[in-house]
């Protein structure tokens, strides 16, 4: 099954390195999460670069560093994820 370009609003699972990991020493995440696609652009090397964030149900330490998705939110993400 090919993947699937990506595009804002697609949700992914990756390998998401947190800060603390990275402060660690650890080049690569503990384990694979879901992440929204938010950026999506090729530069001048026809390279594509993506960005992404981690979705998480653990409250972060700084509530500002956070944006609060709805019930429907959640639920429409986990059906999109098993498919």
């Amino acid at each position: 099954m090919p993947l699937p370009e990506p595009a804002p609003g697609l949700v992914i699972r990756y390998s998401y390195l947190w800060r603390e990991e990275h402060l660690k020493g650890q080049e690569e995440g503990v384990k694979d999460r879901p992440c929204a696609i938010i950026l999506a652009v090729t530069n001048e090397n026809d390279d594509q670069i993506v960005t992404v964030l981690p979705i998480t149900h653990a409250v972060p330490r700084h509530t500002g560093d956070a944006i609060a998705r709805s019930r429907e939110q959640s639920h429409f993400s986990a059906a999109l994820q098993k498919n």
